[in-house]
């Protein structure tokens, strides 16, 4: 696996305002819009001239094992996981009250239990749902006037090595405001917000071929600094021409986490 080219879904132009209605797990959730699927050149992010930058590009390649050796028990993965995580987030942002919102287990395995890869781009907030994840923790109607909040997705798999459904994400530094578009995301009790993308020429896509779960890929969901050139960082899988059907299915760990840092600390 090297420089591939990838099927990814888009939005559709004249698609104004998209929603995902989600279901109990292993119930289909419904999305209302509509998109397409573009071939898009996606490059091996291995190969780059220099390393990927969190504030240049939106996201980072990591060599970051963990210890616990087996993420099948939600209460394990809070106890070991979660320390470790708001560890690397804070070695990675530097001073900062870091907060873990949530996690979630994906595999590409047909029937499974866990949930199914995303298939559509997409970024996980907008400004508005980020920033009232915010004032809800803490409290504070003005947090993004006090603070720099930063939210970070870290990606890991549990495939050994990931053959089947890997992420392809984009150069945050390539992505245009209008390029983001709003989306419902209505669960049964409340209604939150993340971004589709349109797509445009200009985007750069970059994947980690063969990715294994001594590594993490860190990826940037919001970024309230006023001068950060990496905000929002769109993902999804893609089917990789080169899989073939005997390949493992992918199993993955993501992470969201949420930081709240000195305003000075803006690059």
């Amino acid at each position: 696996m090297t420089d591939t080219t990838g099927s990814l879904n888009f939005l559709s132009p004249g698609t104004e305002k998209p929603a995902f209605i989600v279901q109990p797990l292993g119930t289909p959730s419904v999305r209302k819009g509509e998109y397409q699927a573009v071939s898009v050149p996606i490059s091996d992010g291995r190969l780059a001239r220099q390393p990927f930058a969190l504030d240049r590009n939106g996201f980072a390649l990591l060599a970051q094992p963990t210890s616990l050796a087996a993420f099948d028990n939600d209460d394990a993965i809070a106890e070991t996981y979660y320390p470790e995580i708001r560890s690397l987030v804070g070695s990675l942002l530097g001073p900062a009250e870091v907060h873990v919102i949530d996690h979630t287990i994906r595999t590409s395995e047909t029937g499974a239990k866990s949930r199914g890869v995303v298939t559509h781009v997409h970024n996980d907030y907008t400004r508005k749902s980020c920033v009232a994840h915010a004032v809800r923790l803490t409290g504070n109607p003005d947090i993004e006037r006090d603070t720099r909040i930063v939210q970070l997705n870290i990606w890991r798999p549990l495939s050994d090595p990931v053959l089947v459904a890997p992420l392809a994400i984009a150069d945050a530094s390539t992505i245009a405001p209008a390029d983001l578009i709003a989306c419902d995301i209505v669960y049964p009790d409340r209604v939150g917000e993340i971004y589709e993308l349109r797509h445009h020429p200009r985007q750069r896509w970059y994947y980690f071929p063969k990715m294994r779960p001594f590594e993490a890929l860190v990826f940037k969901g919001y970024d309230s600094g006023l001068d950060a050139a990496a905000r929002f960082t769109p993902h999804t899988s893609f089917a990789h021409p080169e899989t073939r059907p005997d390949d493992p299915p992918r199993r993955s760990i993501e992470v969201r986490t949420i930081s709240f840092l000195p305003k000075e600390t803006v690059q």
